[in-house]
């Protein structure tokens, strides 16, 4: 019988009701199985998500029976819990690198060259047929952010990609399912505290912008610094 390998790295994507793009994200990854795991962890989808994503990834959990409305960061939370991989890769459903295989190179090569490296995420951008000169602007300006507040020591990064060393995950009890928004930032800004969290500049991936789009970066901002600010402040 041959041995069951572990992967090294666990890529999870949360999901509801994502029929419109998962197919497309998830047949980007293929690429990338065989040495990482995709994880789908769903919060009961009723558009066919589910349909789609079966025969796309390793493995898809659902929210069980009984529970209430799920958070992201609980569906996040529930995709770890069957993760295999050291490194979690956490992806939103519409987002996808030009390269899988070389992106989780340069990121598992990242988590050996710097041991103490707790978190790593990508500079992050909207699709180049999708961008507007304002997505192209404001989507550099957070980048630079990131790279910035990550470079001296605090510990800052988007949900869109995200990934973690799973010990290090598991050792500030993974992200706060309570929060309904700034999950992502309030992750990484625990891990750091652990060691440290970088912005990788060879690292580029894309979104459709879908979110953006419908809100307005000036609004989608103001709600960041919201956010940002409740859960230093407020602790919630």
């Amino acid at each position: 019988m041959r041995e069951k390998v572990q992967p090294e790295v666990s890529i999870i994507i949360p999901t509801r009701d994502e029929a419109s793009v998962i197919a497309w994200t998830l047949q980007h990854l293929q690429a990338a199985r065989g040495f990482a795991e995709i994880i789908v962890s769903d919060g009961r989808s009723t558009d066919g998500t589910l349909a789609i994503a079966g025969p796309l990834a390793d493995r898809v959990v659902t929210l069980p029976a009984g529970e209430g409305e799920d958070t992201i960061a609980a569906a996040r939370n529930r995709g770890a819990a069957a993760a295999e991989g050291k490194i979690l890769l956490f992806l939103d459903a519409d987002v996808t690198t030009p390269d899988p295989q070389q992106f989780i190179r340069t990121m598992t090569d990242s988590f050996t060259l710097w041991p103490n490296l707790v978190g790593v995420t990508a500079f992050l951008r909207v699709l180049p047929d999708r961008a507007t000169f304002a997505d192209r602007f404001f989507s550099d300006l957070i980048n630079w952010l990131f790279l910035f507040v990550n470079g001296v020591g605090s510990g800052c990064a988007a949900g869109e990609v995200q990934a973690v060393r799973s010990e290090a995950f598991r050792a500030v009890g993974g992200f706060n399912p309570a929060l309904v928004a700034g999950e992502d930032f309030d992750l990484f800004r625990r891990i750091a505290r652990l060691g440290r969290t970088r912005t990788l500049r060879t690292l580029v991936a894309y979104h459709t912008g879908r979110r953006v789009h419908v809100v307005g970066w000036l609004r989608l901002l103001l709600l960041w610094a919201w956010n940002a600010a409740a859960i230093i402040f407020l602790k919630r």
